[in-house]
């Protein structure tokens, strides 16, 4: 069954949207974000895990997404997001 795991909402509509590799992240949980506005976003998805009821010993876990970094470098649409196999570059394309 597959769920939604978290939203947000921004100014914007997202244009594109792309997982950070690995090497970047190694726990899997970094998106970087395209917006329409030309504008990108690094986020962190972000679990914790709440108490259901103290009795029955039960868990729930919840989702979120925590900004991380936030930076305009078009005047138009992103329209892709990539990173260098190193990690240590970010490209962006964009309409402009």
């Amino acid at each position: 069954e597959k769920k939604f795991l978290a939203t947000e909402k921004f100014p914007s509509p997202g244009s594109c949207l792309s997982w950070a590799p690995n090497q970047l992240d190694k726990k899997g949980s970094t998106l970087l974000a395209g917006f329409e506005d030309g504008v990108v976003r690094i986020l962190s998805v972000v679990s914790q895990t709440l108490s259901t009821h103290a009795m029955s010993g039960g868990s729930n876990t919840v989702y979120s997404l925590e900004l991380g970094q936030v930076f305009k470098p078009h005047s138009a649409a992103v329209t892709t997001v990539a990173v260098n196999e190193n990690g240590d570059l970010l490209a962006t394309g964009s309409k402009d």
